[in-house]
């Protein structure tokens, strides 16, 4: 009898894992999100949106992006920033200058920045992606929208 519990025992942690695995639903757009980004005005505007991922790596750090040299919005896990920029020339890069992206915008575009946690000797770092307007759009508008506070507009 005792021989028959000790494999139970055995099995229930595996038997978690995989329940667990296959309890993975796709998450729904958040309505704030999508209303944030139809209320931007394209005759006038390009439309920014900088999100990170909601993953286990990095929970605690807040990489910065910098617009033009400034600090522009700082992001925390399963977070969105949708903002409204005008048209022009501006250069996009994390606060350690390791990734970026330079963009002509134009009024009515829109562009999505992704930023994903890179594991580091010292410490962890972020890297800035432009992702396509299909892949941003599906995993930006399942976030969580920022704090305005967070939001350093030019």
């Amino acid at each position: 009898m005792k021989n028959k519990t000790s494999k139970s025992l055995l099995y229930l942690p595996l038997l978690t894992l995989l329940g667990a695995c296959g309890s993975d639903e796709i998450k729904p757009a958040n309505p704030e999100v999508l209303a944030k980004i139809q209320a931007i005005d394209r005759t006038q505007k390009a439309t920014i949106v900088i999100y990170r991922n909601d993953d286990s790596q990095g929970r605690g750090i807040h990489p910065t992006v910098m617009l033009n040299g400034k600090n522009f919005v700082d992001t925390g896990n399963g977070e969105v920033a949708v903002i409204g920029i005008e048209p022009g020339h501006y250069v996009f890069e994390m606060d350690d200058k390791k990734s970026g992206t330079e963009v002509n915008l134009k009024a009515g575009e829109e562009i999505y920045l992704r930023i994903d946690i890179i594991p580091g000797a010292w410490r962890a770092s972020g890297r800035l992606t432009q992702v396509t307007p299909q892949q941003g759009g599906y995993e930006a508008t399942r976030m969580d929208l920022i704090s305005p506070k967070a939001i350093n507009l030019p």
